[in-house]
């Protein structure tokens, strides 16, 4: 008996359903939606508050935790996704910043 006529015990392609993607919100803070919004280059925090002033980034917000084992991440403490730790919760200093942008206080010497 040849391979081609060989009866396939274990055949799964009968029971494979196709995977239709359900919608997302546009403030979704999901894993596939923050992946998306961060190739795009987009602060995912203003999907949620809105748009900050004009030509800030995130670098010096208060809300803005740094973090540093074998490397360095920053992590937004208004994004939900930071909670759980994991990289689609890094966020970006460069980013612009959103409407809940406070200006991190000056350190005195």
């Amino acid at each position: 008996m040849s391979d081609e006529q060989a009866p396939r015990l274990f055949d799964d392609s009968a029971y494979i359903m196709p995977v239709t993607p359900a919608p997302h919100a546009e403030n979704c803070l999901c894993a596939t939606c923050c992946v998306e919004r961060k190739r795009a280059g987009v602060n995912p925090c203003i999907a949620l508050f809105g748009t900050g002033p004009e030509g800030v980034t995130c670098e010096n917000c208060m809300h803005l935790e740094r973090y540093h084992q074998a490397a360095y991440w920053q992590k937004c403490a208004l994004r939900q996704a930071h909670k759980n730790r994991h990289v689609h919760g890094d966020h970006r200093v460069r980013w612009p910043a959103c409407a809940r942008y406070e200006q991190q206080p000056e350190v005195q010497s």
